[in-house]
């Protein structure tokens, strides 16, 4: 074989294997990326997508209204809770900012109030996460998923399904970290709990604030700095935190 041959062979292999080895799927492990399953699963297009809340005791008919639907719902069905908020321990660098409801993979979850779509994407330690802006000015985050099923801009209703509980991010096993903040960003989350009690959901396990006693702010702490409010497809930012926690660190079990 002449030279010039065997150069352009060894090439050409070596442009295969570069090319195989940058599109071959990352395993499906929750602890070896930022997301763990990759890309989150696209929804439907609009017209065929559905409200999914049989499970949550609320939500739309065909029609996509319900006179008997509640105001408010839990996020999850079938599940136990587990890790509280400001619970301490080796999963956090400082404390725990949500409730997590321990469930199956795959498992349904809803939007626990009308609201709009602000994030739908990979949030780091977070894996796949939604985040909903409500009409009291409350966001809730819903981390760990294993699907997203809404698009950011996109209204939702109260039991509407966005998406099914996973362990993709930082997280040693299936489950639904619930957050409930004052803006859309990481560093102003409220107790949870708390929050869902004073929206009349009632949640199984619920230690009635034995643990959960911070006040509630009665009106959400404007974001920091005037210009960041939430956009369409606005991504997850870190901006200094305004509640004298710092945040879960970037690489921890959210």
């Amino acid at each position: 074989m002449r030279k010039d041959d065997l150069r352009l062979l060894t090439a050409a292999l070596v442009l295969l294997l570069t090319g195989a080895f940058l599109t071959t799927p990352a395993k499906a492990d929750a602890g070896l990326g930022p997301c763990g399953f990759g890309t989150p699963s696209t929804p439907p297009p609009d017209s065929a997508t559905a409200t999914d809340s049989a499970g949550a005791g609320a939500g739309a008919g065909d029609n996509g209204t319900n006179s008997d639907a509640p105001a408010w719902t839990a996020p999850t069905v079938g599940y136990r809770l587990s890790a509280g908020y400001a619970a301490e321990g080796p999963h956090w660098r400082h404390r725990h900012t949500g409730q997590d409801f321990a469930v199956d993979s795959g498992t349904p979850v809803y939007a626990v109030g009308p609201g709009r779509i602000v994030t739908a994407s990979c949030g780091d330690a977070f894996g796949n996460q939604v985040v909903i802006q409500h009409p009291d000015g409350y966001y809730t985050q819903y981390a760990h998923l294993s699907v997203i099923n809404v698009r950011p801009g996109q209204e939702v209703l109260t039991g509407q399904r966005i998406g099914a509980a996973g362990a993709t991010g930082n997280a040693d096993g299936p489950h639904l970290h619930f957050e409930v903040r004052t803006t859309p960003f990481m560093g102003s989350a409220v107790p949870p709990l708390p929050w869902l009690r004073g929206h009349g959901v009632a949640i199984l396990g619920d230690p009635a604030g034995l643990a959960q006693s911070s006040k509630i702010p009665a009106q959400p702490a404007p974001a920091p700095g005037s210009d960041q409010t939430a956009t369409h497809g606005m991504p997850e930012v870190r901006p200094p935190h305004h509640d004298g926690r710092p945040p879960v660190a970037t690489g921890l079990q959210a």
